[in-house]
């Protein structure tokens, strides 16, 4: 799966989503939920000096202002219905009152 595909794909939860980070400003703040997602590393698969097979592992991270198992839900049910496994933490961001769901995911 491409990083494009993989953008599509988890668009399809119905909340905003962007690579790395929103350029929100103080007059336009992004309103949580929203989801970002970056590229973490790589696990490719190679032979005869060569890449083989590429896999990216992917950071996905679902921005709440409460716990919302609604939003987590639907991001799972992409996960899921796409056959792709996940681990997940949570953390509670002090300093900007919000719950961060992190998804992490190779694809």
């Amino acid at each position: 799966m491409t990083q494009p595909e993989f953008y599509n794909l988890i668009q399809s939860a119905g909340y905003p989503v962007v690579y790395h980070s929103f350029k929100a400003s103080e007059e336009d703040p992004t309103k949580p939920p929203y989801i970002i997602y970056l590229i973490t590393g790589s696990n490719n698969i190679g032979a005869d000096n060569k890449v083989k097979v590429k896999i990216n592992k992917y950071r996905v991270e679902l921005y709440t202002s409460k716990k919302d198992l609604e939003a987590e839900q639907s991001l799972e049910n992409v996960f899921d219905n796409a056959s792709i496994f996940y681990d997940k933490v949570e953390v509670y961001i002090d300093t900007e009152s919000m719950l961060q769901i992190i998804y992490e995911v190779e694809i």
